[in-house]
């Protein structure tokens, strides 16, 4: 597993509740590959078989532990959820931040 997720969003449902069953996994198809893809489920919008993804850094929110990015289909660039992203951190985004530009740590 890669540890990115993608959590669906219907987009006939007004609710912001997301159960177990709205979340996948997704996965790069190849090294510097420019979307995501989610194998289990299809667009909404165009209905194609895999599910490419591509997300908008304007809309990233970055969070200690993930960051976030709103989700579009790679093939029709409509909306269809939030791909959720795990960073490589051992103490958080920003502890690790402060210890790379200097700052001396004791633990």
């Amino acid at each position: 597993m890669t540890g990115i997720e993608f959590v669906f969003h219907d987009p006939k449902d007004l609710s912001n509740e997301v159960s177990k069953d709205e979340i996948y996994e997704a996965i790069h198809p190849f090294n510097e590959c420019e979307h995501l893809e989610v194998h289990d489920k299809s667009c909404p919008h165009c209905h194609t078989s895999v599910l490419r993804l591509k997300g908008d850094t304007k809309t990233m929110v970055e969070k200690p532990y993930h960051s976030y990015a709103v989700a579009f289909c790679y093939d029709c660039g409509k909306h269809v959820g939030t791909i959720k992203i795990p960073l490589q951190t051992m103490f958080g985004r920003d502890e690790d931040i402060a210890v790379l530009q200097g700052r001396a740590r004791v633990y």
